[in-house]
């Protein structure tokens, strides 16, 4: 089970493209819907608006095309102002919108499904405001898979950011065999969001009698914030997860082949590496990866 990404959220990001469209507060303005639908609807809103496009995009819900289109005074549906916005582009599609400044008419009515870190999250994930910084979020599916609300967009200050240049790389955090305590002492300094639970319905291949999960949220790989999900079995390290998004794809597999040469096995879902004990899985973008004895077990019967 993954803690910040509910069951609800999951089912989200299982949608269609075509399913995604949300409402935003923004007058006549749908999260999902492309630039030139929502250009106008955006510059009616705005009292200035001024568009960005980073070339050779390395954004994780972006393949081919990044663009950000940057508000201040955005005047609201029910005529509340936020100081200032970022619409996110991601292929042609319209993502997130970061707002900042008098965010309090961007917050729902009621409880957060979940407060974690400064982080109030609503509406199965879809909302997510820090209103110790005056800031909200809100987010399709693409973009809470890549955790953009851990991301400090550099658009905000920089008035031409370009793709950052740094590389993809496997966390040398990850030690199978280590232990609990140790590995939660070591993520301590490197994870701006941590927190650990205990799994009562076991599914490790290994069928441990105690299952146990770290969570690290906002960990930095290639220049964004990432999710690293540590599963070990009666105390030690035995799975992990790190969850990336679809623009990702291809540079992690041409990542992975210069690591450990072409893929061993390639189906559907999985392209396998190093002997089993890395997997890239396409679906839901994410390495998986395992110990000597989780990856002897998958050689032999294969990853659901």
């Amino acid at each position: 089970m993954r803690a910040f990404l509910t069951s609800t959220c999951l089912a989200l990001l299982a949608l269609p493209a075509a399913a995604m469209a949300q409402s935003t507060p923004v007058a006549g303005l749908e999260l999902g819907i492309n630039e030139a639908a929502a250009r106008p609807l955006i510059d009616a809103a705005c009292g200035a608006v001024e568009r960005v496009e980073v070339a050779d995009t390395r954004l994780p819900a972006a393949l081919t095309r990044e663009v950000y289109l940057r508000c201040t005074l955005l005047e609201l549906a029910d005529g509340a102002q936020v100081d200032a916005a970022v619409f996110t582009f991601a292929d042609d599609a319209l993502i997130l919108l970061e707002a900042r400044g008098h965010i309090a008419a961007l917050t729902p009515a009621g409880d957060p499904m979940i407060s974690i870190a400064g982080f109030d999250v609503y509406e199965g994930g879809m909302i997510v405001t820090r209103p110790g910084e005056e800031q909200a979020w809100l987010l399709t599916p693409a973009a809470l898979q890549t955790f953009m609300m851990f991301w400090d967009n550099p658009v905000w200050t920089v008035a031409q950011p370009i793709a950052p240049d740094a590389a993809y790389f496997l966390p040398p955090e990850i030690r199978f065999g280590a232990g609990f305590d140790e590995r939660m002492s070591a993520l301590e300094s490197v994870c701006p969001v941590l927190r650990s639970q205990d799994i009562e319905e076991i599914w490790l291949d290994t069928e441990p009698v105690i299952q146990r999960q770290i969570d690290c949220m906002g960990y930095e790989i290639a220049g964004y914030p990432r999710r690293l999900e540590f599963v070990f079995g009666d105390g030690e390290l035995e799975q992990m997860w790190i969850l990336f998004g679809a623009g990702d794809i291809p540079r992690l597999r041409e990542f992975l082949t210069a690591t450990y040469g072409p893929a061993i096995h390639v189906d559907e879902v999985y392209e396998v590496f190093d002997d089993w004990r890395i997997a890239l899985r396409k679906d839901n973008p994410e390495i998986l990866m395992g110990s000597d004895r989780l990856a002897a077990i998958w050689a032999r019967d294969g990853l659901d």
